[in-house]
């Protein structure tokens, strides 16, 4: 049985959820855009995004992107929401529960949000 861990991003797995799950050297293309959206995804994560990054036997397998509706820059309007604005799996990490442990730690992370919003008022 595959071994599932689900992790906020760490600087190690930044260059995984920059390439959009596409290989490293895979084209030269893929690594300049995943190089631009290194700085992006920090910058993000400073307004309050939240990646949540899963590993199959230890291998990168998946992540998603959790938003306060705030800056999301599709969906919804409002106000003390979430939105999760990408979530990828890896073609040959399917079928395992990767999506399905990444959508429930992103609800979580959600609920979380609230409990600390709603302690701070």
């Amino acid at each position: 049985m595959a071994s599932l861990q689900i992790r906020d991003v760490q600087p190690q797995d930044e260059r995984f959820v920059a390439s959009c799950t596409h290989h490293v050297g895979e084209t030269e293309e893929w690594d300049a855009s995943c190089q631009r959206r290194i700085p992006w995804l920090r910058q993000m994560q400073e307004q309050g995004m939240r990646v949540k990054v899963a590993l199959l036997d230890g291998q990168h397998a998946g992540f998603l992107y959790l938003l306060p509706i705030e800056i999301a820059p599709a969906g919804p309007a409002g106000k003390d929401l979430s939105a999760i604005q990408c979530l990828a799996v890896r073609d040959e990490r399917k079928g395992h529960g990767v999506g399905h442990a990444l959508i429930a730690a992103a609800e979580e992370e959600a609920r979380r949000r609230r409990r600390a919003e709603k302690a701070r008022r």
